[in-house]
């Protein structure tokens, strides 16, 4: 995909919102002790590294509709994406 422009979108969700979702969903998201797991607080606390973004929404106050709509909005107004590439020639200093 070398060449190829592409929108990187962070999409975020404070941890407590996670976990009442989880809880709505499938009725489980603590451990036994009320804490949030060890897996979900990592995936939290590593899923955003680098933290370089084209775009971020919210879903925790941004509906899925009115997210896709910013999405939209960002391909068809600009600026560019640069997320991507950035995180390219983040790696590639990495290896020399």
């Amino acid at each position: 995909m070398s060449g190829l422009p592409g929108l990187f979108v962070g999409v975020r969700c404070p941890l407590d919102v996670v976990m009442e979702r989880r809880l709505a969903t499938w009725q489980a998201g603590y451990t036994a002790e009320g804490e949030v797991p060890k897996p979900v607080r990592l995936w939290q606390e590593l899923v955003h590294q680098p933290g370089i973004y084209d775009l971020e929404v919210d879903t925790s106050v941004l509906p899925p509709e009115a997210s896709a709509d910013l999405i939209r909005q960002r391909l068809e107004e600009g600026p560019p994406p640069t997320a991507l590439q950035q995180m390219a020639s983040m790696a590639a200093g990495d290896e020399s």
